[in-house]
């Protein structure tokens, strides 16, 4: 199952075709909406995200390199 790496959740809506079930659309949060929709669809260049997100993420960054991981991002 994917999980939103942002709010944990499974990002995506599905749909019984009759052979099993396929994802139709992404209903997680806002970050997750961006992240799991394709480039050729409606994700948008820049995602502008709340201070509270922004604080989480910082701190999720923190918790990594205390445990000795190195979360490097390349811009």
């Amino acid at each position: 199952m994917t999980t939103c790496p942002f709010c944990g959740c499974n990002p995506f809506e599905y749909v019984d075709v009759g052979v099993g079930s396929v994802p139709v659309a992404v209903t997680c949060c806002e970050l997750g909406h961006d992240y799991f929709t394709p480039p050729h669809q409606e994700a948008s260049e820049t995602v502008t995200i709340s201070r509270h997100t922004f604080n989480s993420i910082a701190d999720i960054f923190r918790s990594m390199r205390t445990l000795g991981l190195s979360p490097e991002i390349e811009l």
